[in-house]
C-alpha cells in the first residue's frame, strides 16, 4: 500500500538513428549470441539492425569489447553516431566444436535459494543441475526444480523453485557450455561457400546481403580481424564487385600489437599488401569511455553518419577532420597514443587514415590504401572513391529493370535523358561538380549489338577535399610609410 507522491525515472533513451542506405555497414566478427534466446540463429547468416534495442535482441550486446568485436560496432554505431542501418556477420557457431567450452560438474552453493555463475559466455539452454557427478544421479528440471536467466552483467543467476526437487539443497553440481571466442579463426572470418549444401560463411555471406535484405553494401569492416592479410583480400574481393556487381569500400586496421610507432605503419603496409583503391586503413587504436575500438569498427561509423547527415543523399563527402566523439587513442596494450599533426600527416601521405587531438579529437585522412602509389583522383581520395561506387550501385539498381528488354532508340534515349537530368540537379544544387552520360555509336560496334551489349559513356566529377589551404603572407611596406609619413 502507497501512500504520498513517488517519482520514477526511465533509462535514457539513445537518440533515434538517421538512416541511409548510401552507408549501409556490413561487420564481420564475434557476437556475444549466448545472450540470445535462440543462439544458433545468429550464425553466418547477414543480420540487419536498425536501433540498439534490435541489435541486443538479434546479436546480442554486453560491454565485452575485447572478445566480441560486434559489441564495439554497436557501441560506435548507435551509442556515438546514432546511424543506420548496419547488417551484422557472426561467425561464432555454438554447434562447432573449437567455439565451445564445456564445463562439468561444477559444485556450487546455494545461497538464499540462489546460484550465481560469475562465468561470460554461458549457453543458458546447456544448463544442467545434478545432485552428484556419478552415474544415475538425478538431474534437475529446469522451469520445475529451478529457472537461470542473465542478469544485467551476463552473467547467469539459477533460482530455486519454492516447490521443486532443490528446495532444500545446499550444493548443487552444475554443468553447462560457454562460447569460446578464442577459437575463432582468421579461416572462419573469411568463410567461403559450400557448393554441396549451398551454405555461405563469414565474409562470403557479404554475397546473402542483397538478395535476401535488398541492401547494397556499402562499407565492409571485420574489426579485430582486418589486420590479418588473408581477411583484407576477402574484404577487398568483395569490395570490388559483391555479386558480381555492387562497389563498396572497406575499411581495415593496422595491428597495433605489431605497429606501436606511427613510423612503423608505412613498412607493414607495403609489406602485407594493404594498397587497393577499395581499402582505407587506419592506425591506431581509439577510446571510447574506458573502453578500446578498433579504428575500423570507429570510421565506419561514422562515415555512415556523415553520409546520412547529408541532405543531398550524394556520398561526396570525406570522414576526415570530423568530431570523433573519442577520449583518445591508444594501442591494443591500452598505450596512450597522441600525434603532432605532422606525425598525423606522414600517415596520411603513405594512404593510412588516423586521429589528431585539435581542440577535441578528430579523424584525419583522405587517401585510401592505394596512396601514394597510386594518386589517380577518382581512386585515392577517399570521397571520390565513395562516390563513384554509390553511382555504380544506383546505375545498376535503377536500370536494372531494364535488362532483357528491346534495345530500340526509345529505351537507350530514355536511359540517358533520366540520368543527364538527376546529373543535372545534383550538379545544380552543387552536390556534384558535373555529370553527363552519352550513347555513342562508335562505342558499340555492329558486332556487340547483335550480340546484346549496350555500351555508355558516363562522365562523373565530384569535388575533391580541400585538403591543404595556403595563405601567403607579405610585409606590406607601402601601406606603413603611408601610415607613418602620409602620401598616395
Amino acid at each position: 500500500m502507497g501512500h504520498g507522491i513517488k517519482i520514477a525515472e526511465n533509462p535514457t533513451r539513445l537518440s533515434t538513428p538517421v538512416q541511409s542506405d548510401a552507408a549501409c555497414q556490413v561487420v564481420v566478427g564475434r557476437a556475444q549470441i549466448n545472450l540470445l534466446d535462440n543462439p544458433e540463429d545468429a550464425v553466418n547468416k547477414p543480420i540487419l539492425v536498425t536501433d540498439f534495442t534490435e541489435a541486443v535482441a538479434k546479436v546480442g550486446y554486453s560491454e565485452d569489447f575485447d572478445n566480441y568485436e560486434i559489441n564495439q560496432s554497436i557501441a560506435m554505431t548507435f551509442k556515438n553516431f546514432a546511424v543506420a542501418p548496419i547488417i551484422f556477420i557472426n561467425v561464432l557457431d555454438p554447434n562447432k566444436d573449437s567455439h565451445v567450452e564445456k564445463v562439468n560438474n561444477v559444485s556450487q552453493a546455494i545461497t538464499d535459494k540462489k546460484i550465481a555463475l560469475d562465468v561470460k559466455g554461458i549457453l543458458l539452454k546447456s544448463i544442467k543441475l545434478t545432485d552428484s557427478a556419478e552415474a544415475g544421479a538425478t538431474v534437475y528440471t529446469v522451469d520445475e526444480d529451478y529457472v537461470a536467466a542473465f542478469d544485467d552483467d551476463g552473467n547467469v543467476l539459477i533460482t530455486i523453485t519454492e516447490d521443486g526437487k532443490l528446495k532444500d539443497a545446499e550444493t548443487v553440481k552444475v554443468s553447462y557450455t560457454k562460447l569460446k571466442p578464442s577459437g575463432v579463426t582468421t579461416n572462419d572470418i573469411v568463410g567461403g561457400y559450400n557448393a554441396a549444401t549451398g551454405t555461405y560463411k563469414g565474409i562470403e555471406c557479404i554475397e546473402k546481403v542483397f538478395p535476401v535484405l535488398n541492401k547494397v553494401p556499402a562499407i565492409l569492416t571485420a574489426p579485430g580481424f582486418s589486420q590479418e592479410p588473408v581477411v583484407m583480400a576477402a574484404l577487398k574481393a568483395k569490395s570490388n564487385g559483391t555479386n558480381e556487381v555492387f562497389k563498396s569500400i572497406n575499411i581495415c586496421d593496422v595491428p597495433t600489437d605489431t605497429c606501436k610507432t606511427y613510423d612503423s605503419v608505412n613498412a607493414w603496409k607495403n609489406a602485407n599488401s594493404y594498397t587497393d583503391k577499395m581499402t582505407y586503413l587506419g592506425w591506431p587504436m581509439v577510446k571510447f569511455g574506458t573502453k578500446k575500438v578498433y579504428a575500423s569498427a570507429h570510421m565506419s561509423a561514422l562515415y555512415a553518419n556523415k553520409i546520412a547527415n547529408l541532405d543531398s543523399g550524394v556520398p561526396c563527402e570525406s570522414p576526415s577532420n570530423l568530431d570523433a566523439g573519442i577520449q583518445g587513442c591508444c594501442l591494443k596494450d591500452g598505450t596512450e597514443v597522441n600525434l603532432t599533426i605532422k606525425q598525423a600527416n606522414v600517415l596520411n601521405d603513405c594512404g593510412v587514415f588516423t586521429y589528431i587531438n585539435w581542440q577535441g579529437w578528430k579523424s584525419w585522412g583522405n587517401n585510401m590504401a592505394c596512396y601514394p602509389s597510386n594518386n589517380d583522383v577518382k581512386d585515392h581520395f577517399i570521397n571520390v572513391r565513395n562516390f563513384f561506387n554509390w553511382w555504380a550501385n544506383s546505375f545498376i539498381l535503377t536500370y536494372f529493370a531494364q535488362i532483357d528488354r528491346n534495345m530500340k532508340p526509345r529505351n537507350l534515349d530514355r536511359i540517358v535523358d533520366t540520368e543527364n537530368i538527376r546529373a543535372n540537379g545534383f550538379a545544380k544544387n552543387e552536390n556534384i561538380a558535373a555529370a553527363h552520360i552519352e550513347y555513342v555509336s562508335d562505342s558499340n560496334p555492329i558486332t556487340s549489338v547483335i550480340g546484346g551489349t549496350i555500351k555508355f559513356n558516363q562522365y562523373l566529377s565530384c569535388f575533391v577535399p580541400m585538403q591543404e589551404i595556403v595563405n601567403e603572407l607579405e610585409y606590406d611596406v607601402d601601406a606603413l610609410q603611408k601610415v607613418l609619413f602620409g602620401g598616395n
